[in-house]
């Protein structure tokens, strides 16, 4: 599947986890990272994910390790219900 292609299917079924996910999918995670980390910060820009909490932020270290480790557990907490990465 293209990258076209694939953010169409992501846009047509949002929330599902069927289509293997890749870079646009790790952008997103990558989003969903940078404003927890951010989240506290005055005037911090913020991305244009839809957020259902905006209770937790993560170091910039567990971030990383995040995005480098376990980037893809991240990715289907936010598919289920937007949920914060831990």
């Amino acid at each position: 599947m293209k990258q076209n292609e694939r953010a169409a299917w992501n846009r047509a079924h949002p929330g599902s986890t069927d289509v293997l996910p890749g870079a646009l999918e790790k952008d997103m995670v990558e989003s969903h990272i940078h404003d927890e980390i951010c989240f506290g910060i005055p005037n911090a820009k913020m991305s244009s994910l839809k957020k259902s909490f905006r209770h937790r932020y993560h170091h910039l270290a567990r971030g990383q390790e995040i995005l480098t480790t376990d980037w893809y557990s991240c990715y289907l907490k936010m598919m289920d219900g937007n949920k914060p990465c831990d």
